[in-house]
């Protein structure tokens, strides 16, 4: 029979605001969020990195979800017998989320082998010297993950390092008392502890 425009048009208001949060969810970057963390004074160390894709591949878990519920299936197929405009676009960006949650998958994938030693940097108690043994590897897998994750963009290998520096600034601020630093007698020491931690 001929469908309520009603009825349609509900539907349609759905698909827009299914949309949004999909939109919402696909757009949103490590980078963003570090660059918003900055303005507020937080400075995420690398274990933000690692949590964030964790928690980016579950919203788009959730939202692939949603959208393979029966009802999902049944408004799609009364919009496309009302010809809706709105399906085209709305079955594009299904296929845009799945790409999304491929990407966050992946890029989760290639950092977790990297867990532990993000979760050790984390350790306020960590000595300068102690450091050392977590940086080079940690630097030498970074580079592996930039050459061999198609996923994992120089972009978010940039925003990687942003926090690395984070962790060695922290790791400085423990380690080295401001105000040695203007004390002629302890300019030196305080050197040689500020070039330990980096």
């Amino acid at each position: 029979g001929k469908l309520d425009r009603t009825f349609v048009h509900s539907l349609e208001s759905l698909v827009v605001e299914w949309t949004r949060e999909i939109k919402k969810a696909i757009n949103v970057e490590p980078e963003t969020a570090l660059n918003i963390a900055e303005t507020k004074d937080i400075y995420h160390t690398p274990q933000f990195e690692l949590d964030f894709w964790k928690q980016k591949k579950a919203n788009l878990t959730n939202l692939m979800g949603q959208l393979e519920t029966e009802q999902i299936d049944l408004s799609i197929k009364i919009l496309e017998k009302a010809q809706s405009t709105y399906v085209t676009g709305f079955k594009s960006l299904q296929e845009e989320l799945q790409a999304s949650l491929n990407t966050a998958t992946e890029c989760l994938n290639c950092l977790k082998p990297l867990e532990e030693q993000f979760l050790d940097l984390s350790n306020d108690e960590l000595t300068p010297e102690e450091y050392d043994e977590y940086y080079i590897p940690m630097m030498h897998m970074i580079s592996l993950i930039w050459e061999n994750c198609q996923s994992y963009a120089s972009i978010n290998v940039i925003c990687l390092l942003r926090q690395i520096c984070n962790s060695i600034i922290a790791t400085i601020k423990t380690h080295v008392k401001v105000d040695s630093l203007w004390d002629d007698e302890e300019i030196e020491a305080t050197e040689k502890r500020i070039l330990r931690c980096i």
